[in-house]
């Protein structure tokens, strides 16, 4: 829809949507991340668990906490969730106090789509400029002041007459005569048409500068939270689950406590077999001494 802006102005609502539409693509990456790190985490805690608790209460306190644990990594997890989501509500609004760096951006940004634009518009002035440019920074170390007459040079010996500037040179060369001093190369794609679609450039320029100043703070903010909230999550409080959730602080907990540290069937069978063998080397062993004596 039109609006009542004066030419060449174009109402906020433009950037805003631009703005809109990239961020509307960090939801997917930074849901992801979540479901990445819960995934980690969840394989890390079954393993300590196992090594653990593992060969007690015959697999019954290993399952027991196994099952706790999934509930409160489920609930970091969802902390993790909201947290992020309302990281990502806050950046659905544009805003920002780095004003001073949105602003170097933007005109960062804006002198890079003009060259760009006037490479297109006007290639072989364009291509001058930066073969001048290229050049001369080249020849820094030789750098001369030019001048409209012929200067002696010799070479081996045989004078050989100065080149008169030409192309960009040229042209800077006669600002020099004119009494304009310190005229850059890039100044001169200046004298180009104004461009019709300078608008467009103004608002590419602050979509990506807004771009580069909200993104530095997203990729740090999210990582940040999902790191507080389920990394750093699952340590918090877990005693407390595991005490609540296996019940061992309650009027039963003698019993419970019995029962869940029973010893594997198959590994005390094991031990008391192991036993037995060493009482009967201890005896052979024994036996051996005295005859020897």
């Amino acid at each position: 829809a039109r609006t009542r802006e004066l030419p060449g102005n174009y109402p906020f609502v433009v950037q805003e949507t631009f703005i809109g539409a990239i961020i509307a693509k960090w939801h997917a990456p930074a849901q992801l991340l979540c479901r990445v790190v819960f995934r980690i985490i969840g394989e890390h805690v079954r393993e300590l668990i196992n090594v653990h608790f593992g060969t007690f209460g015959q697999g019954q306190l290993a399952q027991r906490v196994k099952v706790l644990l999934q509930d409160h990594l489920n609930q970091c997890m969802e902390s993790a969730e909201e947290r992020v989501n309302w990281l990502l509500k806050l950046e659905g609004r544009a805003f920002s106090l780095n004003t001073h760096y949105l602003a170097d951006y933007k005109d960062k940004f804006l002198a890079h789509y003009r060259s760009a634009r006037e490479k297109d518009r006007s290639p072989k002035l364009m291509a001058a400029i930066d073969e001048y440019t290229y050049r001369s920074a080249r020849e820094k170390d030789r750098n001369h002041k030019l001048i409209d007459e012929y200067t002696a040079r010799f070479t081996r010996g045989y004078p050989r007459p100065l080149l008169p500037p030409s192309g960009i040179a040229k042209v800077l060369a006669s600002l020099v005569e004119m009494g304009i001093h310190g005229v850059k190369p890039e100044a001169l794609a200046k004298l180009i048409e104004p461009d019709g679609m300078e608008p467009a450039l103004i608002i590419m320029a602050d979509v990506r500068a807004y771009f580069q100043v909200a993104y530095k703070r997203f990729v740090d903010n999210i990582p940040l939270a999902v790191d507080y909230e389920l990394i750093w999550g699952v340590e918090r409080d877990v005693l407390a689950a595991l005490n609540i959730g296996l019940g061992i602080n309650g009027e039963n907990g003698d019993r419970i406590c019995k029962e869940l540290a029973q010893e594997n069937v198959s590994v005390a069978g094991r031990r008391e077999e192991l036993s037995k063998k060493l009482e009967r080397m201890h005896a052979a062993s024994q036996h051996l001494l005295r005859i020897g004596c």
